[in-house]
């Protein structure tokens, strides 16, 4: 499963046109999606026209990022000093394991 790299914009767009709305409420929402805000899927959890578990499944399908689901036996702990605390505030990031090599970080909105 590759990434897509996708504008908030058109991760909206896309996140829109899988949800049931009635024509008057998907104009309306057309707008909001269309602001490209960050707040726009939250919004849709909140109306109830997406449930957070819809929203998990459009994240992974859209922007072609499985959910994280840690095993607990899985890969060593990341040591909590590989990136700045400042850079992982910044962007919302988790340091989840390191092996082999690879960083495996968790994060809050792909």
């Amino acid at each position: 499963m590759g990434a897509t790299i996708l504008s908030r914009k058109r991760f909206n767009e896309a996140l829109l046109a899988s949800v049931p709305a009635s024509p008057s409420e998907m104009e309306s929402l057309n707008g909001l999606a269309a602001e490209g805000g960050a707040g726009f899927p939250r919004l849709l959890v909140s109306r109830g026209l997406l449930t957070p578990e819809g929203l998990l499944r459009s994240y992974e399908t859209i922007c072609g990022i499985p959910a994280f689901k840690r095993e607990p036996d899985a890969d060593a702990p990341a040591p909590s000093d590989v990136l700045p605390l400042s850079f992982l505030r910044a962007k919302l990031l988790i340091p989840v394991s390191a092996a082999d090599g690879t960083l495996t970080v968790a994060m809050a909105d792909p």
